[in-house]
């Protein structure tokens, strides 16, 4: 029997440096805890609000239980542990998002540099300006 091909898929999709730290940090968190997880809202006592009270509360309500820390956010086990296929899947996409990290770091010291580069010159005349100005 033929092994089944993977479905596959591409976007056009260009990302910003934060956008990717945040895939990261989401990667890490399933690297971390080996299986897949969600965000659950805990009171002070360690009980997790229901769907239902989560989805009722106003985003002001929200942010005033979290500063007050009267809530919480934590990552709560969905499903069971990853298998030996997913865990290589998290470690391929990992390494790929991480490579993408350094390539728009690169991007942003490149295009820096650039700035620099182009724009030195009229700094030094203004600055020369300025400080002939003070001597006069």
């Amino acid at each position: 029997m033929a092994k089944k091909k993977k479905i596959t898929g591409q976007i056009t999709k260009r990302f910003t440096l934060e956008e990717v730290e945040m895939i990261v940090e989401a990667l890490c968190l399933y690297r971390d805890a080996n299986h897949r997880v969600v965000c659950g809202l805990f009171d002070k006592t360690g009980r997790m609000y229901s769907k239902a009270r989560r989805e009722s509360l106003e985003p002001d309500d929200f942010m005033e239980l979290m500063a007050s820390g009267e809530a919480v956010l934590r990552h709560v086990p969905k499903g069971p542990r990853f298998t030996g296929d997913e865990q290589e899947t998290i470690e391929e996409l990992w390494d790929v998002f991480v490579t993408g990290i350094g390539k728009i770091e690169e991007k942003i010291e490149d295009d820096i540099t650039e700035t620099v580069q182009e724009n030195i010159g009229g700094v030094i005349d203004d600055l020369y300006t300025m400080l002939k100005g003070e001597t006069q």
